[in-house]
């Protein structure tokens, strides 16, 4: 082989490979400062972030030593943060909002909406986290509900601990 059809060769590979490498470093930049973020408002309350999942715009993390879970979702023009101190929520559990649709092979649910929600110990109302809403994304699910299950167990569980606690 002569040096052009190498230089050709690698020229190719270089110029179909580079967009990937440049799309990843931008999304693991795009996650470091997202963790940073969550970090910097879990430690506004003297907390710590020992768990944590980024999808879309949102983040969710906890403290497990103080029993806090903190969520980011949006962006600089439209910011939601909330802390849940859960010593003071009842349970947790996934709100699954769907519709059915007729399809050739027979119905099936499609899922419009993912939310957390925490009942609260003292109040009728309950805590909303916001995970999934197809008309704000307009894409299909990935893994959201899959990351909705696990939070939900991970806040049950601290919810139980901190009632031992108390």
């Amino acid at each position: 082989m002569n040096i052009n059809h190498l230089l050709i060769t690698l020229f190719i590979l270089s110029a179909c490979i580079l967009p990937f490498v440049y799309a990843n470093s931008k999304k693991k930049k795009k996650k470091k400062i997202m963790l940073q973020s969550l970090q910097d408002f879990a430690a506004k309350s003297h907390c710590k972030i020992d768990e944590c999942d980024i999808w879309y715009e949102n983040i969710i993390g906890i403290d497990k030593d103080a029993h806090k879970l903190f969520f980011k979702s949006g962006n600089e023009s439209n910011l939601i943060e909330k802390e849940i101190n859960l010593s003071e929520i009842k349970k947790c559990r996934v709100i699954n909002t769907g519709r059915a649709v007729s399809t050739p092979t027979g119905t099936q649910t499609v899922i419009e909406k993912l939310e957390l929600a925490f009942s609260q110990n003292n109040q009728n109302d309950e805590i909303i986290l916001g995970f999934y809403d197809s008309e704000l994304y307009h894409l299909t699910l990935t893994d959201e509900l899959q990351i909705i299950e696990k939070w939900a167990e991970i806040a049950n569980q601290n919810i139980a601990v901190a009632k031992v606690k108390i």
